[in-house]
């Protein structure tokens, strides 16, 4: 019986300060009124005017607030460079929000890759990723702050799908 006692603590005693950990956490989010946000892009590969169009949702701590079109304005922002051996390109851009509710602009910078398809007659796979930072907002998003990291997968058949996740003060 002392031999289950003392694993028995100790699980009780992790099982605490992991509850606490969490809790300090929380207090300190909204202690500076910031809101995790995710917002899922898919984002169509044909590129049009120089800009990449889709349709978004946005999710404020887990729950869907808002959903509309998206405008991707990407610029390659320098030459190629090997890191490791694997091929990388600076990327930079835009990226426009639409909803009825309002509209959300962000900056982007970050890198792009080309993952050479195994069969040779199709094209490559894109994976992109980055940091991202609110530039302006209207209607809803007036006066949000923040930003966070991006990541892009693109297929073959041009489809792109990119997660927008953060934290922004609203």
């Amino acid at each position: 019986m002392k031999r289950l006692l003392l694993p028995t603590v100790v699980v009780g005693i992790v099982a605490l300060l992991v509850l606490a950990t969490v809790a300090l956490g929380k207090a300190d989010r909204r202690t500076t009124g910031s809101t995790l946000v995710s917002i899922p892009n898919l984002v169509s590969g044909q590129m049009t005017g120089g800009t990449f169009k889709g349709r978004f949702r946005m999710l404020l701590d887990g729950v869907l607030k808002d959903s509309g079109t998206s405008v991707v304005r990407p610029n390659q922002q320098g030459a190629l460079r090997t890191v490791d051996g694997q091929t990388q390109v600076p990327v930079s851009g835009q990226s426009n929000l639409t909803s009825p509710k309002g509209s959300l602009s962000f900056s982007l910078t970050g890198v792009s890759i080309s993952i050479p398809n195994v069969d040779p007659t199709k094209r490559a796979f894109g994976v992109e990723y980055g940091a991202w930072k609110i530039t302006s907002g209207t209607g809803i998003y007036k006066g949000w702050k923040g930003g966070g990291r991006w990541a892009n997968a693109s297929t073959p058949d041009g489809s792109q799908y990119i997660d927008w996740a953060g934290a922004v003060t609203h």
